[in-house]
């Protein structure tokens, strides 16, 4: 039994090595496997001649649980040495993969260097400073126009290839790289064979041995052509619009270079030296102006480049003509990309004239003080002189009205004291008839004395303010003018708009808290006669127009005003209406007429002083003057005239 086991083992083992061999081909080759397979059948042979040999030194056979026993053993041996074998290939054929790998790694970063650098016009350079080897590849000898039949193979390539008029100065940044003095960071143009002209942008790295000696070079080029090409037309195009810009404003403006050279100059600039703004270009100051002014003004822009600031200055300079001017100059450092001063800019208004006025206005504040003392007393003497025509003008009416309220007493006193002759003459005259006769002489004289008195009154000025009626006011001014307005037949009315009655005569008015005021009473009291006083007289000249002294065509005349009230013969009645309204904290009183009105073209100047449309003899243009300056200024209140259907109205406001 245990025979058979061993038997079967043996068996499978077999089979698995010979499977575990076949399993070879996909890591060794077929070739490989075959020659395992054959190894194994070779020492499955030799499992035999031993077994036979055996048998023949032993002098006997061998037994057949022994047999199967070697026979089992030499089947693991096989199978272990199969296993290390495969395991061996294995290894073999990782180390494969990841070199196949490597490559293809190597192979496509390749690939894309390629790419990248012919897609960016990139030529790459190693040079061996120790032996003077260049090598290049196909993007250099494109860049420089060169093939490689045509390429030296040293450095002279690349220095042969500069442009004439760079390659001592990029010879020596080189040399200074070397020296580990710079960076190689550079730009230069390269010239072609056939005349070409490339713009190369450079950049590379010195590589040096432990002494510091440098032994290798390397680096790119790369063309920059195209970029110069539109940063050319660009420049040209800012420099197109700056000088549009400043050839516009008409203040001088230019810019230097660090030498003091124009780069830029406006036509302002151009005019004043009356030179080209072409033949400026390139010119220093002392090519433009007088020595003196030309070593100040550069002293100025090495101050401002030094400092790095800019700088207000008031300077002269000489114009084409010989004439100095002063001008307000700004100078300011002009730096490059890298903010490096490279020179100045500079603008220069003209301020001769501004300069002027200012010593003129220096002059002017200088003498404004006894300018204003002077304007002062001048105006309070016009102002005082207009006082006192104004209150020669009240004392003429003042004057007028005791005329026309005594005219009537006095008539009265003349035929009391003839009455007394008649009586003497046919000896009537007895002490009763004396008596009676003095008694009404003296109330005549006494209404007389009391109408002096409150004239007087009237006229003089209120020197604090006091509670009164504006209505009762106005009705005091009435009773004045009430003769004049008898002998004239003019009527008056009084509407108080607050309780909506009318009164036809003063003894009729009666007063109410909201006609209460505070203000000057007597100030008032003028203005409003002033007013009334305009508006009889207008009435009066509106009946008579050809006695007025004025011609009948002249527009100033109230007569003439387009208004059918307006007739020669005198047959219009005149009316004044005095109209009292209050609205909160104001009151306006409004007083109008059927005198013809005033022509639209004098509205403006009715409050002027001087300003009137009477005649000489019958006004001084000054009432209404007056009247609107007590208003304003002492009373705080204003006054303001329009005209209406058949003449003009007045109002005034005050508050309460």
């Amino acid at each position: 039994m245990i025979t058979d086991i061993i038997y079967l083992l043996s068996i499978g083992l077999q089979l698995a090595t010979g499977l575990y061999a076949l399993s070879l081909i996909r890591l060794s080759g077929r070739k490989t496997a075959w020659i395992l397979i054959s190894t194994a059948m070779v020492l499955m042979a030799g499992r035999r001649v031993l077994l036979f040999f055996y048998v023949l030194s032993a002098g006997r056979q061998m037994s057949m649980d022994i047999s199967e026993l070697i026979a089992f053993a030499i089947s693991c041996l096989m199978l272990l040495g199969v296993h290390l074998i495969r395991q061996y290939f294995l290894s073999i054929n990782a180390d494969d993969t990841k070199r196949r790998q490597a490559e293809q790694k190597l192979l496509s970063v390749t690939q894309r260097l390629e790419l990248a650098t012919r897609s960016s016009n990139l030529g790459i350079w190693d040079w061996d400073i120790t032996n003077n080897i260049m090598i290049w590849d196909d993007q250099m000898l494109e860049l420089y126009g060169l093939t490689w039949e045509t390429f030296p193979g040293g450095v002279e390539a690349w220095q042969n290839g500069l442009h004439p008029e760079d390659r001592d100065n990029i010879v020596e940044e080189c040399n200074a790289a070397l020296r580990g003095e710079k960076e190689w960071d550079t730009d230069f143009r390269v010239l072609h064979p056939d005349g070409t002209v490339k713009h190369i942008k450079a950049n590379g790295m010195v590589i040096r041995d432990s002494k510091g000696t440098p032994i290798r070079m390397l680096g790119i080029n790369y063309d920059v052509t195209e970029r110069k090409r539109k940063e050319k037309q660009e420049l040209y195009r800012t420099y197109t619009m700056l000088s549009a810009l400043l050839d516009n404003v008409p203040d001088l403006a230019w810019i230097k270079d660090k030498e003091g050279r124009f780069i830029i100059v406006n036509e302002a600039f151009s005019l004043a030296v009356n030179m080209p703004v072409n033949a400026m270009i390139g010119k220093t100051d002392f090519d433009v102006w007088p020595g003196e002014l030309a070593g100040r003004y550069i002293a100025d822009d090495q101050a401002v480049m030094a400092a790095g600031l800019s700088k207000h200055i008031e300077e002269p300079y000489v114009d084409a003509e010989g004439r100095m001017h002063l001008v307000e100059t700004i100078k300011t450092p002009f730096n490059d990309e890298n903010g490096v001063v490279i020179g100045t800019v500079g603008i220069a208004r003209d301020i001769t004239g501004r300069k002027r006025m200012e010593e003129e206005l220096i002059e002017l504040n200088r003498t404004l003080e006894q300018r204003v003392v002077e304007e002062t007393n001048r105006r309070m003497a016009q102002e005082h002189m207009l006082i006192q025509q104004s209150k020669m003008a009240a004392l003429g009416e003042m004057i007028a009205a005791i005329a026309h309220q005594w005219k009537q007493p006095l008539n009265n006193l003349g035929l009391f004291i003839q009455d007394i002759r008649d009586a003497y003459k046919f000896g009537e005259l007895d002490g009763a008839y004396l008596d009676t006769a003095v008694e009404k002489s003296m109330h005549e004289i006494k209404f007389m004395a009391r109408t002096i008195e409150e004239f007087r009154n009237f006229f003089k000025p209120s020197t604090k303010k006091e509670v009164c009626d504006i209505l009762g006011v106005t009705s005091d001014v009435l009773s004045m003018l009430s003769a004049q307005f008898k002998t004239n037949s003019i009527s008056y009315t009084i509407t108080c708009h607050v309780h909506n009655r009318t009164f036809g005569s003063i003894a009729e008015v009666i007063s109410c808290d909201a006609s209460l005021i505070t203000t000057y009473k007597n100030q008032l009291a003028h203005v409003i006669l002033n007013i009334i006083n305009n508006a009889k007289d207008a009435i009066i000249h509106r009946r008579r127009p050809v006695m007025t002294g004025v011609s009948e065509e002249d527009p100033t005349n109230p007569a003439n005003t387009a208004n059918p009230a307006n007739t020669a013969d005198g047959s219009a009645d005149g009316s004044i209406s005095i109209d009292f309204e209050r609205f909160g904290e104001t009151v306006k009183l409004s007083i109008s007429d059927n005198g013809g009105g005033i022509p639209e073209k004098l509205m403006d100047k009715i409050f002027e002083p001087y300003f009137t449309t009477k005649s000489e003899s019958e006004g001084t243009g000054i009432g209404l003057y007056m009247s609107k300056i007590i208003m304003e200024d002492k009373l705080g209140g204003r006054i303001h005239v329009r005209n209406i259907e058949g003449g003009a109205e007045f109002t005034i406001e005050l508050m309460v």
